[in-house]
């Protein structure tokens, strides 16, 4: 009896941790949420490259726009017939 008592023991002590870990990755959870909801387009961009410095991610966007503006002035000289 005696030890089934103490199985029992360490069964419950075993649940009681696993609730608390749960209890804790579910708080780590809500915290995360609250701090996407609250963060701007930007910085939810910048989450999916993490691994990537920010300052590569601003020089490729820079980049594009630049490009971007070279396509249309070449454009507008092509439609003068100058290209």
């Amino acid at each position: 009896m005696d030890n089934q008592e103490e199985d029992l023991a360490k069964k419950e002590e075993l649940l009681r941790e696993r609730e608390e870990a749960l209890q804790k990755r579910e708080e780590q959870l809500k915290e995360k949420e609250n701090q996407m909801q609250s963060s701007n387009a930007k910085e939810r961009f910048y989450d999916n490259f993490r691994n990537v410095p920010v300052k590569y991610i601003d020089y490729l966007i820079a980049a594009c726009g630049v490009a971007i503006v070279v396509c249309v002035i070449l454009g507008m000289m092509k439609g003068r017939g100058i290209f």
